[in-house]
């Protein structure tokens, strides 16, 4: 066939690179048959009324990739080693490709990862999003100035998996002072995020077709892990305290749980429950993870200890963040192991990514060892309180009569069981066309769901938060009429 070349000025391209593209992707389909002989560069150049030059880049880059060959005293020609066409016959269309097969234990993962898009809605509630507009940007300013006045030797080579020292001992002296948190340095280790320390610790901890309990209602991207992992879920219900520890199973190789403000209904897991839960663990050997996701929240009382500081086994791994409490982009988390996980969990480690951001671990060590995140979390806990009663006198106004309040003292949201029956996708887009986003509790079950909805409360200003929920008032009180 014929060579036809387009080089549109739509194309913002060089022509040179749009001349091989377009021979490439012809030689590739198909179009252009193996040993066919290509014109020569001054006659395309003439044709096209282009510099010779211009060809000649092209069938010079064509020539050293192997798309052509030359032939001495003869000319240029599409190279023999395509022997048919990548895709299908000669003069035939492509065949589209089967699907790729997936493994059994991704298969039908996506609906497990439940990450509501940002909506853009002037009244947001989603969870997980913490204010930005408090947060001492010229502190953080200063910090980055200093590391990066050069490029230090040691922000450009390859860091330890286990993460910038400084850091972990930071971190160990932040939660052995803050959560009671039994841990030496060298065992915690420094994550992408703490999805990364769930995913890894599936990986490590779970054989295929083992059981994994997991609250009901529960996080989703943690059993999204275990799912890929291969795990079988064993979903326990949760009540006003917690996971319902008398319902625990037995064989299980690993609990998943977040004791201190149960996500996402926000309940705290008394101590008996703890007790109860550890010694049930202890009996077979189960590994507990604790996810602390936004622990240095609590209004009213103290801060509760961690369950990891009531083990006495050393069956419970700890995991902790930053992402949620200054800002999910920051994607810095970690882990506190026991001795016997330390070494193959950092070789996980290795293998997934070598390491974190030695750039955001050498800014979040500065951050912590001056004193800056402590004083931040304080101002952050007023700030925070007052949204939080927003909230609650808002919810207690505009929509008593159709959603009770789930009781909890800590972190970044609240939930609430609905009343009346209620079509929640009907109410989630007549709320959007009024400007609030709201997120039902059903996507957050295992099984046997319960209509509630979920208040990020974080991001939003209090007088937001209260236009936010009347005009949600407003809607329920249309739907029940």
């Amino acid at each position: 066939m014929e060579l036809l070349l387009s080089l549109s000025s739509s194309d913002r391209r060089p022509k040179c690179q749009k001349i091989y593209g377009q021979i490439r992707d012809a030689a590739l389909s198909g179009r252009l048959r193996p040993g066919q002989r290509l014109p020569s560069t001054r006659e395309l150049a003439t044709r096209h009324e282009i510099s010779r030059n211009t060809v000649v880049f092209a069938y010079e880059r064509l020539l050293s990739e192997g798309y052509l060959e030359a032939k001495s005293g003869s000319g240029t020609y599409v190279t023999s080693l395509f022997l048919t066409p990548v895709g299908g016959k000669y003069g035939t269309k492509i065949r589209p490709v089967e699907p790729i097969a997936l493994a059994e234990s991704v298969r039908n993962l996506e609906k497990w990862v439940f990450t509501p898009p940002f909506s853009g809605l002037p009244y947001d509630f989603r969870p997980g999003m913490p204010t930005l507009e408090h947060f001492p940007l010229a502190t953080w300013r200063q910090i980055v100035a200093r590391h990066f006045t050069r490029l230090a030797p040691e922000l450009a080579r390859y860091d330890a998996p286990a993460g910038y020292r400084p850091l972990r001992e930071a971190i160990a002296s932040y939660v052995q002072r803050s959560r009671a948190v039994k841990c030496e340095p060298d065992q915690i280790v420094v994550t992408t995020g703490s999805q990364q320390a769930v995913d890894l610790l599936a990986r490590l901890l779970i054989i295929p077709g083992q059981s994994v309990v997991v609250e009901n209602p529960c996080y989703p991207a943690a059993a999204a892990a275990f799912r890929a992992a291969s795990a079988n879920l064993c979903p326990v219900p949760v009540d006003d305290q917690g996971i319902q520890t008398a319902d625990l199973p037995r064989d299980i190789r690993l609990l998943y749980i977040t004791p201190s403000h149960q996500y996402p209904t926000g309940v705290f897991l008394p101590l008996p429950r703890r007790l109860q839960l550890l010694r049930w663990a202890r009996d077979q050997g189960t590994v507990i993870v604790e996810d602390d996701y936004d622990c240095e929240f609590r209004y009213g009382s103290r801060p509760v200890e961690s369950l990891q500081g009531l083990d006495q086994s050393g069956l419970v791994v700890y995991i902790g963040t930053f992402s949620k409490v200054l800002f999910p982009g920051l994607r810095l988390g970690y882990v506190v192991l026991p001795a016997s996980l330390i070494k193959p969990f950092l070789a996980l480690k290795w293998i997934a990514d070598r390491h974190t951001s030695g750039v955001g671990q050498r800014l979040m060590a500065d951050f912590l060892l001056q004193d800056h995140f402590e004083w931040y979390m304080k101002r952050l806990q007023k700030v925070y309180e007052q949204r939080r009663e927003s909230v609650l006198e808002s919810l207690d106004q505009y929509a008593k009569d159709h959603i009770r309040v789930i009781p909890s003292v800590a972190g970044l949201h609240l939930a609430g069981w609905m009343k009346r029956k209620v079509d929640l996708t009907r109410l989630k887009n007549l709320a959007a066309e009024s400007g609030v986003g709201i997120y039902p509790l059903t996507p957050y079950f295992l099984e046997k769901p319960r209509p509630g909805l979920i208040f990020g409360y974080a991001a939003l200003s209090p007088e937001d938060i209260r236009r936010g929920i009347r005009r949600l008032g407003n809607i329920l009180d249309t739907l029940n009429s």
